[in-house]
């Protein structure tokens, strides 16, 4: 699964919704977890970390003694886990410690200290997300976890694929998780309804043609959703949707079938270096009320820097 594991965490219970789901994932191959607490300086602008060096100490020790109590819990647990502290703007200092330290997955609550909002996710998610190299799992703090005790089993994963091979990048994972967990693996695939905006009037004919088309599309999806099926390690079930939203479409199906997780690949068919998340992913990121676990199917070092990125490199040297 994965090697190393970083769980951020700010001292509130919404954050700690992640631990059931960090014990199901580091058990399996014996991860190592790092558990991080970023301090944000609270004085103005215009004061330097050293305005408050007592204020700051005392805060590093109190941090540190509840990440000394965190890891005193997942260590029960078995897992083998390290704990370290961070002064500055929370999110970059995510970023900047997960690239730094051979990170593969940042596990993270969509809220935390700051409290549950009208947004699905808080800023600090959905800045680590956009600029995040690494595999990202992101646990809904606002929906009732299903697990009982201290660890989560899951019952049932979804894996969304498209056809193409970067998004069949998540099987191996989704396999090892389903087998430690004895779920049930589901393989879903939408097939985007063919449209012809209203305005075009179109034909009896060319209305023939989409039907047809979209008949195609679906042998096409089932044939293909049954090639990965037999090849998998494990027993599958598979998934056959219809509809012209995607990602709305794939909502609706962890909703009614009532998944545990979403196991998805970062990109797609038509993935790009220049996005760190192709678009349904994206969208699942921002409005799914699931677990959702995204495996990044690109190095970091072929991920292609956003331009405000490049732009304070250049302004600071780099």
């Amino acid at each position: 699964m994965f090697e190393h594991i970083l769980v951020p965490l700010d001292g509130s219970s919404l954050a700690e919704c992640v631990l059931p789901h960090v014990i199901a994932l580091a058990t399996i191959r014996d991860a190592r977890v790092t558990l991080l607490r970023v301090l944000e300086e609270a004085g103005t602008p215009d004061e330097g970390p050293f305005t408050r060096p007592l204020d700051a100490h005392l805060d590093h020790v109190i941090a540190r003694a509840y990440l000394g109590e965190v890891a005193g819990r997942l260590s029960q647990a078995g897992l083998m886990v390290e704990t370290v502290t961070a002064n500055g703007p929370a999110a970059a200092e995510i970023v900047a410690y997960a690239q730094q330290n051979d990170v593969d997955l940042i596990v993270m609550s969509s809220h935390g200290q700051g409290g549950l909002s009208d947004w699905n996710t808080s800023s600090v998610v959905q800045k680590v997300a956009s600029r995040a190299y690494q595999s990202m799992m992101i646990v809904r703090a606002y929906v009732p976890a299903r697990s009982e005790g201290k660890i989560v089993t899951y019952r049932r994963l979804l894996v969304p694929l498209d056809g193409s091979r970067r998004a069949e990048c998540v099987l191996p994972r989704a396999v090892s998780l389903a087998r430690a967990h004895n779920a049930e693996l589901v393989l879903a695939h939408v097939v985007r309804s063919p449209e012809i905006p209203d305005r075009l009037w179109a034909d009896e004919e060319e209305r023939c043609l989409l039907e047809q088309l979209a008949a195609c599309q679906q042998r096409w999806a089932g044939r293909y959703l049954e090639e990965v099926q037999k090849h998998l390690a494990v027993e599958a079930e598979v998934a056959l949707e219809v509809g012209a939203d995607v990602p709305g479409t794939l909502q609706s199906l962890t909703e009614t079938r009532a998944f545990d997780l979403v196991m998805m690949s970062a990109h797609g068919y038509s993935g790009s270096p220049r996005r760190i998340y192709g678009s349904v992913t994206t969208n699942l990121i921002g409005y799914s009320r699931m677990p959702l676990l995204v495996v990044q199917d690109f190095e970091g070092e072929q991920l292609v820097p956003l331009q405000a990125e490049l732009a304070i490199r250049e302004r600071q040297g780099h």
